[in-house]
């Protein structure tokens, strides 16, 4: 099977995240294969989204969600995008260096219309909110 495009939408809208986000673009920048793009689309926050392009590197687009929460941002990231596949992980994660592989593995299936994967969440705190097998919520 020919290989897909996959354009990965991150939705964002803190500062206080400002970090994570980095650390969560650098993860799929390194991903094999690459992300066709990165769309980064800043929730209710101008000021954020106008020091992003300062921050981030060249290349991922930044862009304002058109409404408000995660929802109205991920829609927005998709009405952007320009890849095959839309994937979304969100601005406090990292993923793997083989996540856009893997994530694309099972559209070889034509009857595949949506995939997932596992999480390891990074608590803020040091007890868990979730025990382990939760993690899929």
């Amino acid at each position: 099977m020919a290989a897909r495009t996959v354009s990965v939408v991150v939705c964002t809208h803190t500062d206080r995240r400002l970090a994570l986000l980095r650390e969560c673009v650098a993860s799929l920048q390194k991903n094999d294969p690459r992300p066709h793009e990165i769309i980064v689309v800043v929730d209710s926050n101008r000021p954020l989204l106008d020091r992003l392009p300062s921050v981030l590197p060249f290349g991922v687009e930044m862009m304002p969600s058109a409404g408000r929460g995660v929802s109205a941002a991920r829609n927005a990231g998709v009405a952007a995008a320009s890849g095959d596949l839309v994937a979304f992980i969100d601005d406090d994660a990292t993923a793997e260096p083989d996540w856009i592989r893997e994530i694309s593995r099972p559209f070889d299936d034509p009857d595949i219309v949506a995939a997932g994967g596992r999480i390891l969440p990074r608590w803020e705190d040091s007890a868990p909110i979730l025990p382990p097998e939760l993690y899929w919520v």
